[in-house]
């Protein structure tokens, strides 16, 4: 299929491959101090919990059993307290372990693999052969084809450069960028420039596995902080506009 010239600019579609937090984020002190506060103001305001009624019942039980012509029921006798409930379950939570925050890629520092910066959305980045000679780090791009919708495009991009073993859901059918890039001068084939469309995705499953390793030289998975030493200035604002914390 023959590529998509449009008024003598080159129509390329990028895709931004986004893969979203695993963790929440650890709170900031101001965060902290808030929930600390809703949960006094619950706890003042609050009903009884079913659990603190059990225990005002082991109380009253307890007084009870103290009279000489008490008497214990079988279901008395083996009634669980809420002190036993709650010896159970610090055994429990003792005997629990949660998984570190800090994973070993973290520690190794390997940017090729989404288990890092858990609580952190990581953008897809790939070190590519824009022009004989030319290698940049940018989102994955590619020429749209004829016949093709931007979105058709976008997702042939991410397959073909990055490996059909990756799944991704797009967002929407509109791009969430564009970028207009003149020649110095007017290609060979009269060519004035080309435009960029870019795409949104989030990572569902899969690696990047690249399939033309002639074109894809390199690949990493970096939050939006970890642009700079890497991803031209220009180019960087550009796209950082459509990515966002939350």
């Amino acid at each position: 299929m023959s590529s998509v010239v449009h008024n003598k600019w080159k129509i390329y579609t990028a895709v931004c491959l986004e893969r979203t937090p695993v963790v929440t984020a650890e709170k900031t002190s101001i965060e902290k101090e808030f929930t600390e506060y809703l949960n006094k103001v619950e706890f003042e305001n609050s009903l009884l919990s079913d659990h603190e009624i059990r225990h005002k019942e082991d109380l009253t039980l307890a007084e009870r059993k103290k009279a000489e012509d008490y008497e214990e029921t079988e279901a008395e006798a083996q009634r669980q307290t809420a002190m036993d409930m709650e010896d159970l379950w610090e055994k429990e939570l003792a005997e629990s372990s949660f998984a570190s925050r800090i994973t070993a890629a973290d520690k190794s520092g390997d940017l090729k693999t989404t288990d890092r910066c858990l609580d952190r959305k990581l953008v897809l980045v790939v070190k590519q052969q824009v022009a004989p000679g030319h290698q940049h780090w940018v989102l994955p791009k590619s020429q749209l084809l004829e016949g093709e919708t931007l979105r058709q495009g976008a997702e042939r991009t991410l397959s073909s450069l990055c490996g059909s073993a990756l799944v991704a859901s797009f967002m929407g059918n509109a791009p969430v960028g564009y970028q207009e890039t003149p020649f110095a001068k007017p290609s060979s084939d009269g060519c004035i420039g080309l435009k960029v469309f870019f795409y949104k995705a989030q990572l569902q499953e899969g690696q990047v596995e690249p399939a033309d390793q002639e074109t894809i030289k390199d690949f990493m998975w970096l939050t939006k902080d970890e642009f700079k030493p890497y991803v031209e200035d220009k180019y960087r604002r550009k796209i950082s506009k459509f990515i966002m914390e939350l």
